[in-house]
């Protein structure tokens, strides 16, 4: 298990380097803490479980891992990846959770292990570098607003990705949006159209199901938790759920859906996990 630290207690500010845990899950134990930029968000694994990708939300950089090794003590950082350019934060001030450059979020590794996309909350669009080397590619732009998360279909044909602000979700052909940031020569350009489907403001974490045919959205704004039929691409149901959902994931037989809820001061909620049974399931 790898347990990002977001910011140390006496860095307010997060204008220093943080870490994160690898966890045994057979012994429940920390077995090794790595050193990550500011503001660890995400964790992602390659395909063959070789590589792992830490992004960092605090100033627009990634951190690539080597983790071929079944002793973690040998994983070894190999590279230093940076979207555009990195964010100066000796001295940063004002509010992190927005003041964070293009607030690099959800992160996926294209189902071949070759390319990672990251989705920028900050000014838009999905990035992607090359696995191998940590090219930067460049970042395709017909995203939803605010893209925050993604995930790759099983067969590798789409990427869904959720809009936070946009209140969207959209669907695209992999290929060609893979295809166009490795055209794109380290700039943003426009990539391939997609669909769009309105789901609710506050659109955060999303999942597939087992059976590939919903998917679950977390609308945190609105508390809720939002089912979409990908045969017809339509809103199917939608339940109140505690404020304010942000996390959520989807047992393996596709009938438990499990959110995590953050809460907001002064409006309640939070602090909670909740569990949800799909009858259809």
């Amino acid at each position: 298990l790898w347990f990002p630290y977001s910011r140390r207690s006496f860095d307010g500010n997060a204008s220093s380097p943080s870490a994160v845990a690898i966890i045994d899950s057979k012994t429940d134990r920390i077995v090794r803490v790595m050193p990550t930029g500011p503001l660890p968000k995400y964790v992602a694994i390659s395909p063959d479980s070789k590589q792992a990708v830490i992004t960092h939300w605090g100033d627009n950089t990634l951190g690539a891992i080597d983790i071929s090794s079944s002793n973690p003590a040998e994983f070894k950082y190999t590279g230093h990846w940076t979207v555009e350019q990195r964010l100066p934060t000796a001295g940063i001030g004002g509010n992190r959770d927005s003041n964070c450059g293009y607030c690099l979020r959800g992160t996926s590794f294209t189902p071949d292990g070759k390319t990672v996309l990251v989705a920028r909350m900050g000014g838009g669009g999905i990035a992607g570098f090359e696995a191998a080397t940590g090219r930067y590619l460049g970042t395709v732009l017909n995203t939803p607003a605010n893209p925050r998360h993604m995930v790759i279909s099983k067969d590798g044909s789409e990427i869904l990705i959720s809009g936070n602000s946009s209140g969207v979700v959209g669907r695209y052909g992999l290929a060609g949006l893979v295809a166009a940031l490795y055209q794109a020569n380290g700039q943003r350009v426009a990539g391939p159209q997609g669909r769009i489907l309105a789901v609710g403001t506050g659109a955060r974490t999303i999942e597939l199901s087992p059976d590939q045919k919903s998917l679950y959205v977390a609308v945190n704004n609105q508390a809720r938790l939002v089912k979409v039929d990908l045969a017809s691409w339509q809103v199917v149901d939608s339940v109140a759920v505690d404020p304010f959902t942000v996390g959520l994931a989807v047992s393996p037989d596709g009938k438990t859906i499990v959110t995590t809820s953050q809460g907001r001061a002064g409006q309640g909620g939070g602090q909670s996990v909740g569990l949800y049974h799909d009858e259809t399931k």
